[in-house]
């Protein structure tokens, strides 16, 4: 046998025996792992009388639950706002009466808003600006 052989079959052996150290050392790693798993399992249990597995099973059926929950308030609100559109006049059933009620109330949805918009910049009776036919419409709706 000569040199280089030798050195070489020193090398495999060393080589060998770092690939075994280092399955050694993930082996007691592992066992480590598992023994500290198995404690906090038995931690659980005591704390709760049930493994993580059944409380996360648990946890998982109530977002399922609540999810369900959740999407039948959705369709719920949906059929409303379905059932509400059908419930309207279409647009070409609607005359002229109902354009101009339809303006009217802009318009005495805006007027609301400048009165309230004074009366927080704090005049005191915003309404003594209003001309007498912008009163009326006022007084007609709120009478409605």
């Amino acid at each position: 046998m000569n040199l280089s052989q030798a050195k070489r079959r020193g090398e495999i052996l060393d080589k060998r025996k770092a690939e075994e150290a280092s399955r050694k050392a993930d082996a007691d790693r592992v066992a480590r792992q598992q023994k500290l798993a198995g404690g906090v399992q038995a931690t659980l249990k005591s704390m709760f009388g049930q493994s993580s597995d059944s409380i996360i099973k648990q946890k998982a059926a109530e977002k399922r639950r609540d999810g369900r929950d959740a999407e039948k308030k959705a369709n719920a609100v949906i059929k409303e706002a379905v059932d509400k559109g059908r419930s309207r006049p279409m647009l070409f059933q609607q005359g002229s009466s109902d354009h101009a009620a339809a303006g009217n109330l802009a318009y005495v949805k805006a007027t609301r808003k400048m009165l309230n918009m004074l009366q927080a910049a704090g005049e005191k009776h915003p309404e003594s600006m209003l001309s007498a036919a912008d009163r009326a419409r006022l007084e007609d709706e709120e009478l409605k």
